[in-house]
């Protein structure tokens, strides 16, 4: 049974489940943060296991204001033992209308391979 139908199932399950989302984002932040570091920082990060949708906000230098990014659906998959994380471009929305339909036209879906590293943590997103 995975660990997100375990935790709804349990009295608070929803509380529980939300939780688990919470401290997921908040490791994703920080990973995200030493990724772009160059080019800006990663200001929130709201993860949604149970939807499979994420959101994050991002500050780049020389940006007055910040960009929203929503990605409203997400999956998973594995291919040769590596897990991956598959975004539709069509299932993303940003608050910057030009960069929307940029992704939407180059990024039919992208593959994220998750690093061996973080493994453990592709088995707490389903």
């Amino acid at each position: 049974m995975e660990l997100s139908s375990f935790l709804r199932g349990l009295p608070g399950g929803q509380a529980l489940d939300s939780a688990k989302d919470q401290l997921l984002a908040r490791g994703a932040k920080a990973h995200f943060n030493k990724l772009i570091g160059r080019y800006g920082t990663v200001l929130d990060f709201q993860l949604n296991t149970v939807d499979r949708s994420l959101s994050f906000t991002l500050l780049l230098k020389g940006e007055e204001t910040p960009i929203k990014i929503q990605v409203h659906e997400y999956t998973l998959s594995t291919v040769e033992g590596k897990s991956a994380l598959i975004i539709d471009g069509r299932k993303v929305d940003t608050s910057r209308e030009w960069l929307t339909e940029l992704i939407r036209d180059l990024v039919s879906q992208k593959r994220l391979v998750v690093p061996d590293n973080l493994e453990w943590v592709v088995q707490l997103l389903h």
